[in-house]
């Protein structure tokens, strides 16, 4: 059976390894490592383009509620900054995930933790609570 290249590159990205390694090519932890890395910064600079396209359409509509006056607006508009300056926040930490550099003396070894594992935990101990009363 022919694979495609596009099809081949897309089965790598669902197993999360190289198209090398995906191909039985000789590669090293290294070049697995590599890979994986420049798909975050990828997905990083994908993400970033997208926060920015957000920012500037609350921008937009919130200048269209400021056209009219009624009860709770500066309310609103505090919300709607306030979620700006969180996407700024995430625009910031994505810029360092884009700038990230592999040192050069790598001492690569397969993770006791999946990175999904890993993310979860973090999200359990720093993820703000909120009161569903506030949101509501």
């Amino acid at each position: 059976m022919v694979v495609a290249g596009a099809e081949a590159a897309a089965f790598a990205r669902i197993f999360g390894v190289s198209l090398d390694s995906l191909l039985g090519r000789n590669v090293s932890l290294e070049n697995d490592l590599t890979y994986a890395v420049h798909s975050l910064q990828e997905v990083a600079r994908q993400a970033a383009d997208q926060i920015k396209a957000i920012i500037g359409l609350l921008a937009a509509r919130g200048d269209d509620v400021t056209a009219f006056e009624f009860d709770d607006r500066d309310e609103l508009l505090t919300a709607v900054s306030e979620a700006a300056k969180s996407l700024l926040s995430a625009d910031f930490a994505f810029a360092r995930v884009r700038r990230f550099d592999l040192p050069a003396d790598l001492n690569v070894t397969f993770a006791e933790k999946r990175g999904s594992e890993l993310l979860a935990e973090t999200l359990a101990r720093e993820a703000p609570t909120y009161d569903p009363d506030d949101i509501a």
